[in-house]
C-alpha cells in the first residue's frame, strides 16, 4: 500500500479522511471558514492530524478555523 503525497497516511485512510472531509464542509458550508462551533468526535487523538489536514485541502480556502475535535470521553466530561 502506498503513501498518499507527503502525507504518511495509507491511501485506504486518506480515502476515508477525504470523505469524512468532504462530508464535514458540504453540511456545514454556511459556517465556512469558522468550523469552531461544530464538535467532532474522534475514537482517538491519532485521527486529529490527518483530518485537520484533510479538512484544509478540502476547503481550498485562505484559512480554516478548525472544529473542536475530542474523544467521546473528553466530550461527556466537558458537558
Amino acid at each position: 500500500m502506498s503513501n498518499s503525497e507527503n502525507s504518511g497516511t495509507p491511501r485506504a485512510a486518506a480515502v476515508f479522511f477525504e470523505q469524512v472531509a468532504a462530508q464535514i464542509l458540504e453540511q456545514h458550508a454556511h459556517a465556512l471558514p469558522d468550523l469552531r462551533e461544530l464538535v467532532i468526535i474522534l475514537p482517538n487523538y491519532h485521527v486529529a492530524v490527518p483530518l485537520a489536514q484533510h479538512l484544509a485541502r478540502a476547503a481550498n480556502l485562505p484559512v480554516l478555523l478548525l472544529p473542536q475535535m475530542v474523544t467521546l470521553n473528553d466530550w461527556a466530561e466537558s458537558v
